[in-house]
């Protein structure tokens, strides 16, 4: 166990967080990198990726991956990468009931640098108000259109260049659910569909800059057979899922949730890992999707089921007042 997993289990408040996250199924938003099994390697290609935007290579990484298969997950861990490598971070969601998303390629540097401002406010982005401030979007969507590269170029120079104190080496962009394309009208699909190939094309110009797209397989077949000229983009760049959780995945990942309950709530009592990867795992198996998810809630279920039993276990019950001596309203 490295100093990183024992200074997250010797902080009871985090994860207490961390539970509640596992509770909904959300990726939690710390001690992800503990909570991670079976992906040293892409952890490896994804440092990889962001020394090669540190010099100024800009990238494109692919993350697919089934709804409730680890693709929330695999885009928590890129995030916290881009924060240990000082990359800011940018992400989004492909929402075309917010009319956010690539198919308004003018509006998306405006929501980025609404989410800079927000979380960054180190990073001085004065020179942008013209893109934020209120009625913009409308106006920047007819100003941005044509020149989005051009745009995110001029964002990544100015978090490189106008950062206080310690500067940052570049910026993440992340864009989930990139499948919701096909639901945009045709017109508007094809501009979502230019704006990643003008991204493509413009990339060398980018500086150092990530691009993330998350989509699942339906999604990237569906963009494959209707836009193939999204081919050369969609195979260019380095492609990461979470891999298959494996008996051994599981067991490992259950010892680790185990021990994050156990230092939230004062030890590690209940069933053993084994136990509760076991119960887990065939609880998960008979989930038509979503097995990754379903097998994490489970095991959170099971040692929360077991605290609860062993704090009732050994609390003595509420003892009841004697009645007074006389009840005047008691007749007889």
């Amino acid at each position: 166990m490295g100093p990183d997993a024992e200074k997250l289990l010797a902080d009871p408040v985090a994860c207490t967080r961390i539970i509640q996250d596992l509770r909904t199924g959300r990726p939690p938003r710390q001690g992800l990198l503990y909570l991670t099994v079976g992906l040293d390697r892409t952890i490896e290609e994804l440092s990889g990726m962001f020394e090669a935007a540190r010099g100024g290579s800009a990238r494109f990484l692919w993350v697919t991956g089934d709804p409730g298969e680890g693709k929330s997950h695999l885009l928590g861990l890129l995030e916290e990468l881009a924060r240990r490598n000082r990359f800011v971070w940018a992400g989004l969601v492909h929402d075309p009931t917010r009319q956010l998303g690539l198919h308004k390629p003018g509006r998306l540097p405006r929501e980025v640098v609404l989410r800079l401002q927000r979380h960054y406010p180190e990073v001085n982005l004065d020179g942008w108000r013209w893109l934020t401030g209120d009625g913009s979007a409308d106006r920047a969507d007819r100003l941005v259109r044509e020149g989005l590269t051009d745009r995110l170029r001029e964002l990544v120079r100015d978090v490189y260049l106008f950062a206080r104190g310690r500067p940052f080496a570049g910026l993440c962009l992340a864009i989930d659910e990139l499948e919701n394309i096909r639901l945009l009208h045709r017109r508007q699909e094809r501009s979502a569909v230019e704006a990643i190939r003008a991204l493509y094309a413009g990339r060398r110009s980018l500086g150092p800059f990530l691009a993330c797209f998350g989509l699942t397989p339906a999604g990237e077949s569906y963009l494959r057979a209707w836009w193939p000229e999204l081919g050369p983009v969609l195979d260019d760049g380095l492609r990461v899922g979470a891999p298959p959780l494996t008996r051994d995945l599981a067991w490992e990942l259950a010892r680790r949730i185990r021990a994050v309950h156990g230092a939230a709530f004062g030890g590690e009592a209940g069933p053993d890992a084994a136990e509760i990867a076991g119960r887990a795992w065939r609880a998960a198996r008979a989930e038509p999707a979503g097995r990754r998810r379903s097998f994490v809630q489970r095991a959170v279920q099971l040692l929360e089921t077991e605290h609860q039993r062993q704090a009732g276990a050994g609390r003595r019950p509420p003892s009841r007042p004697d009645p007074p001596a006389h009840q005047p309203w008691v007749s007889g």
